[in-house]
């Protein structure tokens, strides 16, 4: 199955952006990077726990006057964490929206970092992506 990421920048609001220089008006683009499965055990309670931080953390940064991305929520609504394709369709494409973003900002790094997010900020790091911890 191959998806285009950018359909979770236009469901994020995001009409013109500019890779890494944040929207027209200004506001940075941030990825959120939080735990999805979280660590093991893999839980369908956890999954669901996450996915509902994971809403928590990007209404902070709208709040914040930001413009959140977080793939791991957009990609739950269509692609199927259980399946292993489909599962690596979602990473692919969250590297990808990353990539496009001005910082990441690691939420809930207390409770653990993922591998999942360990991917994250690797690659953002590869990329030169400020890394910041909430």
């Amino acid at each position: 199955m191959i998806l285009q990421p950018y359909a979770a920048l236009i469901a994020a609001g995001i009409k013109e952006y500019d890779m890494r220089e944040g929207r027209k008006d200004g506001k940075m683009i941030i990825y959120i990077c939080s735990q999805m499965r979280g660590l093991p055990p893999y839980t369908k309670d956890k999954y669901n726990k996450n996915l509902k931080k994971a809403a928590e953390y990007c209404r902070k940064v709208a709040a914040d006057g930001y413009t959140p991305i977080a793939p791991h929520l957009f990609f739950a609504g269509f692609l199927d964490d259980q399946n292993l394709e489909e599962r690596a369709d979602g990473i692919r494409m969250g590297m990808e929206l990353l990539e496009k973003c001005d910082e990441v900002w690691v939420f809930g790094a207390e409770e653990g970092i993922s591998e999942g997010m360990k991917a994250e900020i690797e690659r953002a790091r590869e990329k030169t992506i400020p890394v910041r911890y909430r």
